[in-house]
């Protein structure tokens, strides 16, 4: 019998191509190839070279070789296992003694003694035995003297998965598309519970209608749940627990790379929070953690444009950062800090890669990248890799510099701990961007990058010249068309009143000067920094650039910081004016008491507005912590209060002694007296100083 492992190209040789079955019938010549197609009879013709091209593709292979499963199983077998040696040693093994005995009769007697003879050639301590080897010659013959035929199939070992009930498995089925297969994502011990709950309730049924217990369903077991779950499709199961979006990340397939041809032909652009607390400069309160809008070439992974700001992400920080990619960058040099390298890349990209976030779908945006011939690619929702040099770049500077500074957050609360990050907020908003730049220039652009093996400095400077970097016709100031717009604010001779800053300039005096005294103007402002708004007038072909009056203090400073500032100060102010009314209020009272005192010592009638005084009066004016001895009786109220302003005068201590009568809730009335004491140096009321309330306390003992 032929072998089946090894096939020809003969007439009525059966060959597969593309899936279809064909016969080769004959030969034309010496090199043409003439095939019917076993479905329609079609006859074809090919070359001896196109057979053999589509044979070495693996479009064409010999039916011989797969029509015996046991033999497809064997090929399987050696192909997944990690033990080929141990396969084919046992195969060789096996393959000595059936090719010992493959010429000999079926006689257990003749062939122990062949056994016996390869066993002392083969130094086999355990030989088969006869009838062992008569089942591996049964194998070996009828696969065509096939020795794969002979490798030990050990998946096919084992526990055989055993017959389920068919009502049983309708409940396992039940209950794994109900349960299982939930966004719930329930486990399988209650996928198990809602099976067996079916089963129980038909069994109910059953025995309801009068059936023997042997007609019940088997209850389900948790070992065949697990094994149907199992069994399911992957991505199916994930698609039904955990939504398609969450199930094509997880089963994505990388089905091409990007194709750059040089620098500035690809760029991608996002957002990121900076796990850092930073502070204000002017008021040193945290102002909380600045949002960052970077922009990288993909050929060179050279940052190309950098916003940090407070401000949410929007189209005016997208298009700083754009602005920034744009220009060349001529803003490197800081006081706080010394950036050694400059900051090379710049230019205008010729595709931009970006997310589907509102800010990139704005039409300002739009026509800002139209204006500069950008053409933008769009990347499909929940799909972070097709832009993931720039998700790199983002975790890159997270890990490598923002955790490194006083002040970050970190990404998670468990590599947190018990750090708390406002306590060690020491950055302000400057000096961040200062070591912003510096990491930038200084560590990214010189560190080799593992993909291209290059720093991206180096890869720059090599791959494009300055002469060929694509740049702006005009380079103007981009603040009017990408700021803030106010359709509609009144100047007058105050100037432009602009988020409680004052705004004015002579340019907005020539302007009142030629259209009146007070216009309606547009502006147009930068949310990054307050020191100057634009006033566009309908007229004027030009934008005016006025500045803040106070510059010194709205030069640089953000919407952001000015907002927190403002809610500070108020903050403070309001307490401040709070504890002002308090002593304003304390020291009425004090006056009020003072007042009546005087009176009182001029036999006159110790009242204030209509109602009694308590007696402890000396709480106003000798800073007393007395709890007062009760309203006195109108009538007695004279000789009581001349009593008391006596032993204040003369620094006696009041005593008190009962008057006769009864009062008005029928307790005795009561007269202060006063013992002798030495004498002392009276105490001064004097609460104001220069105009303003003293903020000591107002019962303190003046010398």
């Amino acid at each position: 019998m032929t072998s089946m492992t090894r096939s020809q190209l003969r007439s009525g040789q059966v060959v597969i191509i593309d899936g279809q079955h064909h016969t080769v019938t004959r030969l034309f010549g010496q090199d043409t190839w003439c095939l019917e197609v076993q479905t329609t009879r079609e006859m074809k013709t090919f070359t001896h070279e196109e057979l053999m091209r589509l044979y070495c593709l693996g479009r064409m292979v010999f039916a011989d070789s797969w029509r015996d499963p046991k033999l497809e199983q064997a090929r399987k077998e050696l192909a997944k296992s990690t033990g080929v040696k141990d396969l084919t040693d046992s195969a060789r093994r096996k393959l000595a003694y059936v090719t010992a005995v493959l010429s000999c009769p079926k006689t257990l007697g003749v062939i122990a003694e062949v056994i016996k003879d390869t066993a002392t050639t083969l130094k086999d301590s355990e030989p088969p035995h006869p009838a062992t080897v008569l089942d591996w010659r049964r194998d070996y013959e009828s696969s065509g003297n096939d020795p794969l035929s002979l490798i030990d199939r050990h998946s096919s070992k084992g526990r055989r998965p055993a017959a389920i009930h068919p009502d049983t498995h309708t409940a396992i089925e039940t209950a794994i598309q109900t349960t299982f297969l939930q966004r719930t994502q329930n486990s399988l011990k209650h996928t198990l519970d809602i099976a067996q709950a079916l089963v129980q309730e038909k069994n109910k049924v059953t025995l309801e209608d009068g059936k023997s217990e042997d007609s019940l369903i088997p209850s389900p077991t948790f070992y065949q749940v697990r094994q149907r779950v199992t069994h399911l499709d992957a991505y199916y199961r994930d698609m039904r627990r955990k939504g398609r979006d969450e199930a094509e990340r997880l089963h994505r397939s990388t089905k091409g790379h990007y194709e750059v041809r040089g620098p500035l032909h690809l760029a991608e652009m996002d957002h990121g929070t900076i796990d850092a607390i930073v502070i204000c400069e002017r008021t040193f309160i945290p102002l909380g953690r600045p949002t960052s809008s970077v922009l990288l070439d993909v050929d060179t992974r050279s940052l190309l444009g950098l916003h940090t700001s407070f401000d949410r992400p929007s189209y005016r920080s997208v298009a700083h950062c754009v602005k920034h990619a744009l220009l060349p960058k001529m803003d490197v040099h800081f006081n706080e800090v010394n950036i050694i390298n400059p900051w090379f890349a710049y230019g205008a990209m010729y595709r931009l890669s970006i997310d589907n976030g509102p800010e990139f779908h704005s039409d300002e945006f739009e026509a800002l990248c139209f204006a500069n011939d950008v053409d933008l690619v769009y990347a499909k929702r929940k799909t972070g890799w097709h832009k993931p040099h720039i998700e790199r770049f983002i975790s890159t500077m997270a890990h490598d510099f923002v955790q490194t500074l006083p002040g970050t957050t970190f990404s998670n609360i468990i590599a947190k701990g018990d750090y708390n990050p406002k306590k060690t907020a020491i950055l302000p908003l400057s000096l961040f961007k200062a070591l912003q730049y510096k990491w930038v220039c200084d560590v990214y652009h010189t560190t080799p990058h593992s993909s291209t093996g290059l720093a991206p400095m180096t890869a720059w400077a090599n791959r494009i010249a300055p002469e060929d970097i694509p740049m702006l016709s005009a380079p103007l100031d981009m603040t009017p068309f990408i700021g803030y717009r106010e359709p509609s604010c009144v100047a007058s001779e105050n100037g432009i009143q602009h988020k409680n800053l004052q705004y004015n300039s002579p340019s907005l005096r020539n302007l009142r000067a030629r259209y009146g005294d007070k216009i309606t103007v547009e502006t147009r402002w930068d949310s990054a920094d307050l020191g100057y708004i634009y006033v566009i007038h309908p007229n004027e072909p030009e934008p005016i650039k006025v500045p803040a009056l106070d510059i010194d203090y709205a030069s640089g400073l953000s919407l952001y910081q000015h907002e927190r500032i403002q809610a500070y100060t108020r903050q403070v102010l309001r307490q401040e004016d709070s504890k002002s009314t308090r002593l304003q209020a304390k020291l009425e009272i004090a006056r009020k008491v003072q007042e009546a005192m005087e009176r009182a010592g001029r036999g006159g009638t110790f009242k204030s507005g209509g109602l009694c005084v308590k007696v402890d009066v000396g709480r106003y004016t000798h800073g007393a912590d007395g709890t007062g001895s009760g309203f006195l009786d109108p009538e007695n109220a004279a000789t009581v209060g001349a009593s008391s302003a006596t032993s204040m005068v003369t620094g006696g201590e009041p005593t008190v002694t009962a008057l006769p009568g009864p009062s008005a809730n029928g307790s005795s009335l009561v007269q202060m007296e006063s013992k002798p004491q030495p004498p002392r140096k009276p105490k001064r009321f004097d609460p104001i100083y220069n105009g303003q309330v003293l903020t000591e306390n107002n019962d303190e003992t003046h010398s």
